[in-house]
C-alpha cells in the first residue's frame, strides 16, 4: 500500500492525506505504529536518496580508419596519420585497415562439382532392343553401384558370350553395349550416358560394338540374297549414337585411335566416319540442330588429349601438292564452315577450330602458316588469321558467327607469344578491339558480350606479348588503354562476360548440351579460359594503374613539388580527422554537462525530501 501510494500520489499533499489513510487502516487492524511508519520512512528513503557520485576513469576510444592499399605509400600514410592522432588526442585509439580491392575470393566462385556417377536420386531408364522392354528407375544409391548390379543380374541370366570373328570390313558405328548375346541399350541424356564413361572405358566397348554390327551386317547378307535389309534410325536415335560415341572415345587413345581409322563402308567412296560426320555438320543445312551439335560433341570429344588425331587433321590445313590440294580434306571441311553464312555451321566450326589448338603451342603455330586464296590466280592471298578480323570487321557478319571467331581468336592467341606478334603485326587489328571497347554505351546484350570478348582479346595480347612489334609493345599497350579507355571502363567490360546467365551455363556443363540455334554462344573450354586469365589480366592493369599513379606523379614534376603535393594532401587529412575528433569532443562535453546537471537537480531535491520527512516524523508523534 505505501509503495502504491508513492506510485500513484501526485502532490506532496495527496501522498500526506494517503499515508494518513494507511495509518488509521493499519491501528484498525493492530499494527504497531513503529512498524507502519519504518515501513512509510523506508519507502521514502528508496525514492529520494541520492546516488553517490562516483567519478569515472577516462576511457580510450577507438576510430577505425579504412586506408586504401597501394603498397609502401600507404603504409607511410597510415603511420603519419596514427602519430598525429596519438599526439593531438592521447585518448584515442586509430585503428588503421587498409583495403585491398582485388580479392583472393573473386577467383573461386565455383564449387567442385560432384561427379554423376558418385551422385544418388538419379533417375534412369534401360530399354533391351530385343524384347523392347524398358525399365525405369530410381536409386537412392550411388548411380555406380546400381549399375553394377544391373550388369551382374545380367551375366546370370544371360548365356554366356558368343565368340564371334573379326570382319575385315567394319560397318557404321553402334551405340550399344555388348553383354552376352543380348545387347543392353542405356536410353539416358549426355550427362547420364557420361556417368559409366569410365566403365565403358576398361571394357573397351567401342571396338566390339562395331565388330559386332559389322558380324550381324555380313550375317544378314549371305542369309538373304536376294532381299536387301535396310536398318533405319530416327533423328533421335543417331543424336544418342553419336552422343554415346563421344562419351566412349573422350579421353580414351585407343577409343579415339579406333574412330580415327574406321571407315564407313555404306558409301562408295568408303570415306572415314569422322570424315563423314564433319561432312554434314558442316554442308548438309537440311540437318537437324541437335544433330550437328551431336557430332560437333563428337569431334571435341575426339580431340581431347588426342595429340595424334589433332596432327592429323592439322596437316591437313598446311601447304600440299596439287593432287592433295584437289581431294576434299579435314581442313578444307572446317574453313569452308568457318567462312560460312550459316550461323549454326560457322559457330560449330569456330568451336571446333578452337577445339584443335587449345592446350597445344605446337598447333597454334602450324595453323599461322595457313594461307588461303580466293582466286585462281592466287593474287588475293591472305593468312587465317587476317581473314578471321575480316570476318570480324564485315558488317554482314552475324552476332553468332562474330562470337564463334572471337572465341576462336582468343584461344588462338592465350599461351602462344608468335600468334600475339602476327596478330600485332596487321593492320587494324588493335584499332578494331579498341574501337569496339569504346564505343557508346548500349544496352543490347549481344553489343555488350562482343566488347568483353574483345577486352579478353586485347588483354591476352598484353600478357603473352613478346615485344617483337615496338608500336604495340606491352607498355605501349597499357598506354593505349588508359588514354583511350581507362582502367575502371577496361576492367568493367572485361567482367562483363562472367555476369552473362550463358556463361555460367556454359561452366557448369562440360557437355555441349544446346536445344536451339539461340543458345549457340559459348563452351565449357572458353569459359573455363576466360575464367582462369580474366585475374591474370585484372592484375597487369590494377597494378600498372596504381605504379602510374604513383609513378607519374614523381616522374612528371620536381621532387620538391611532388613532397609539397604530399605533405598538403597529408595535411588535409590531418585536418580532415582533427575535425572529426573535435566534433567527437563536443558530443563528449555535451552529455557531461548533460550528466552533471542531473546531478544538480537532484541535489535541489534532496532538502525538500529532508523537510517532508521531517514533517511526516512529527505528524507521527
Amino acid at each position: 500500500m505505501v509503495y502504491r501510494a508513492t506510485r500513484i500520489c501526485s502532490t506532496y499533499e495527496a501522498l500526506h492525506d494517503e499515508f494518513d489513510v494507511i495509518r488509521g487502516l493499519a491501528l484498525d487492524n493492530g499494527y504497531p505504529v513503529a512498524f507502519v511508519e519504518s515501513l512509510i520512512r523506508r519507502q521514502l528513503n528508496l525514492i529520494y536518496t541520492p546516488r553517490a557520485i562516483t567519478s569515472t576513469a577516462p576511457e580510450t576510444d577507438t576510430v577505425v580508419l579504412r586506408v586504401p592499399y597501394y603498397g609502401k605509400p600507404s603504409q607511410i600514410y597510415a603511420k603519419r596519420v596514427t602519430a598525429a592522432a596519438a599526439k593531438q588526442y592521447p585518448l584515442k585509439q586509430v585503428r588503421v585497415v587498409y583495403d585491398v580491392t582485388a580479392r583472393i575470393g573473386q577467383n573461386f566462385t565455383n564449387k567442385d562439382q560432384i561427379p554423376t556417377e558418385l551422385k544418388s536420386g538419379v533417375v534412369y531408364e534401360a530399354t533391351c532392343p530385343q524384347c523392347k522392354e524398358q525399365y525405369i528407375g530410381k536409386t537412392c544409391r550411388h548411380l555406380k553401384t546400381r549399375m553394377n548390379e544391373h550388369l551382374a543380374e545380367q551375366k546370370k541370366i544371360l548365356s554366356p558370350p558368343v565368340k564371334v570373328p573379326e570382319p575385315k570390313l567394319h560397318s557404321n558405328v553402334s551405340s550399344k553395349k555388348v553383354i552376352g548375346n543380348h545387347n543392353l541399350h542405356l536410353m539416358m541424356t549426355r550427362s547420364k550416358s557420361h556417368m559409366i564413361k569410365h566403365e565403358i572405358n576398361q571394357r573397351k566397348l567401342l571396338p566390339k560394338a562395331l565388330t559386332k554390327a559389322g558380324h550381324n551386317r555380313q550375317q544378314t547378307e549371305t542369309s538373304n540374297t536376294t532381299t536387301e535389309t535396310k536398318i533405319h534410325m530416327t533423328r533421335s536415335q543417331t543424336k544418342k549414337t553419336i552422343n554415346t560415341i563421344a562419351d566412349i572415345i573422350h579421353g580414351n587413345a585407343e577409343n579415339q585411335q579406333f574412330l580415327g581409322s574406321f571407315i564407313n563402308t555404306t558409301t562408295e567412296d568408303k570415306q572415314l566416319v569422322l570424315f563423314s560426320l564433319l561432312n554434314k555438320m558442316t554442308n548438309d543445312k537440311k540437318k537437324s540442330f541437335r544433330l550437328r551439335i551431336s557430332i560437333l560433341y563428337c569431334l571435341q570429344c575426339y580431340l581431347h588429349k588426342n595429340d595424334f588425331g589433332k596432327s592429323m587433321i592439322v596437316e591437313t590445313f598446311l601447304p600440299q601438292n596439287e593432287t592433295a590440294a584437289n581431294q576434299c580434306t579435314f581442313g578444307h571441311l572446317l574453313i569452308i564452315g568457318y567462312l560460312s553464312k550459316d550461323i549454326v555451321t560457322s559457330w560449330c566450326s569456330s568451336i571446333a577450330l578452337a577445339h584443335l589448338i587449345a592446350d597445344d603451342e605446337k598447333y597454334k603455330k602450324a595453323i599461322l602458316k595457313v594461307i588461303l586464296t580466293f582466286d585462281q590466280s592466287q593474287t588475293d592471298v591472305k593468312t587465317l588469321m587476317e581473314i578471321s578480323l575480316n570476318l570480324l570487321q564485315n558488317t554482314s557478319s552475324s552476332f553468332r558467327s562474330r562470337v564463334g571467331v572471337l572465341i576462336f581468336l582468343c584461344t588462338w592467341l592465350s599461351n602462344c607469344s608468335l600468334a600475339v606478334q602476327t596478330f600485332l603485326s596487321i593492320d587494324n587489328s588493335v584499332q578494331y578491339l579498341v574501337s569496339q571497347i569504346c564505343a557508346e554505351s548500349v544496352t543490347d546484350n549481344r553489343e555488350l558480350l562482343i566488347q568483353s570478348l574483345c577486352s579478353f582479346a586485347l588483354g591476352l595480347c598484353l600478357i603473352f606479348n613478346n615485344n617483337q612489334v615496338e608500336s604495340y609493345s606491352t607498355e605501349s599497350l597499357k598506354r593505349l588503354i588508359y588514354n583511350r579507355m581507362g582502367a575502371d571502363l577496361f576492367e568493367e567490360k572485361l567482367r562483363v562476360l562472367s555476369k552473362f546467365e550463358c556463361y555460367l551455363e556454359a561452366l557448369q556443363k562440360p557437355q555441349l548440351i544446346l536445344s536451339k540455334s539461340s543458345d549457340l554462344i559459348l563452351d565449357y573450354e572458353f569459359a573455363r579460359l576466360h575464367q582462369t586469365l580474366q585475374s591474370s589480366i585484372s592484375c597487369i592493369i590494377l597494378r600498372q594503374d596504381i605504379n602510374s599513379i604513383i609513378q607519374t606523379s614523381i616522374d612528371s614534376m620536381p621532387i620538391n613539388l611532388y613532397i609539397q603535393q604530399t605533405s598538403t594532401t597529408i595535411t588535409q587529412s590531418d585536418d580532415f580527422m582533427q575535425e572529426r575528433f573535435e566534433q567527437i569532443n563536443i558530443h563528449e562535453k555535451d552529455e557531461k554537462q548533460l550528466m552533471q546537471n542531473c546531478d544538480l537537480d537532484k541535489m535541489k531535491i534532496l532538502p525538500f525530501a529532508q523537510q517532508i520527512q521531517e514533517i511526516k516524523d512529527t505528524k507521527a508523534l
